[in-house]
């Protein structure tokens, strides 16, 4: 049924299960497994872009992802895309059509208020996006 599964991660500690889930869908089905974080670049003053990550960190983040998944036999691979914040859930849905995913895995993280307001839910782009496959939402 699945042949790729695309996981999207980032350094919260929802990771784990995001990446957990993931790995049952992987092991049930025998699909490989792609993980992909965005580096998120916010506008700054005068139209810069500024990085908000560190690079060494997001490349630890992805490849310790990666080890997980390997480590219980799944065949993983991965990347680091970057975007400006409000293409972040166009990116991952770019993503999950590059890699032709039969699955995208992501977590889900509830903003109140002014925050959700502003920021926007990436799980809520990529599910109202078209994405080109179903989407599992991990709380």
């Amino acid at each position: 049924m699945y042949e790729k599964i695309l996981v999207a991660v980032d350094d919260s500690p929802e990771r784990k299960t995001v990446l957990e889930h993931a790995a049952r869908f992987a092991e049930a089905t025998g699909a490989a497994v792609h993980v992909l974080h965005i580096q998120t670049i916010d506008t700054g003053f005068m139209g810069a872009g500024i990085v908000e990550e560190d690079s060494g960190q997001v490349h630890e983040l992805v490849a310790s992802s990666i080890k997980e998944l390997a480590t219980r036999g799944i065949t993983t691979d991965g990347e680091i895309r970057e975007a400006v914040r409000p293409d972040v859930a166009a990116t991952v849905l770019s993503a999950a059509a590059d890699q032709r995913a039969d699955l995208i895995v992501l977590g889900v993280r509830r903003h109140g208020g002014l925050t959700g307001l502003v920021l926007g839910s990436v799980a809520d782009g990529v599910t109202h996006g078209t994405p080109p496959c179903p989407v599992l939402l991990v709380p």
